[in-house]
């Protein structure tokens, strides 16, 4: 399996050295189709997009459960981008719009401190989203 990442591959791109993260939990109620691959695929694009068939198969049958990792993440000490911008999403809060949510690109390493829960299928914050996968 790690010969097919993309970094064995050498299709990493952008990737290295990047967390990806959403923004509020409009992505897990409203926009759920968008997470939907990432939490059905140990490893996300870095192992699963990249496997052989076999590999894939191997991944979806034997590992693990959807997880969602709640962060705290320090944005004065980290180079990151969010779209739409921190601007859009506060103003959006602070005027009551529905829909809030952002993607994030945060460059730098997550401490297992910032790590403020994980949840999964069975855990309460997790099935209140009920179009989310359960295994």
């Amino acid at each position: 399996m790690r010969a097919e990442t993309v970094y064995a591959t050498g299709f990493q791109g952008i990737r290295t050295g990047q967390v990806c993260a959403v923004v509020g939990l409009t992505a897990f109620s409203e926009d759920w189709r968008g997470v939907w691959p990432l939490l059905t695929s140990w490893g996300g694009e870095a192992i699963y997009f990249h496997a052989s068939p076999e590999g894939a198969a191997r991944l979806r049958s034997a590992l693990g459960s959807p997880s969602i990792v709640v962060l705290d993440l320090q944005l004065d000490i980290a180079d990151w981008d969010m779209f739409p911008g921190l601007e859009t999403v506060l103003g959006a809060h602070l005027a009551g719009l529905s829909g809030l949510g952002a993607d994030m690109f945060y460059r730098a390493d997550v401490s297992a401190s910032a790590v403020v829960d994980i949840w999964q299928p069975g855990c309460s914050d997790y099935d209140r989203f009920p179009d989310l996968p359960r295994a």
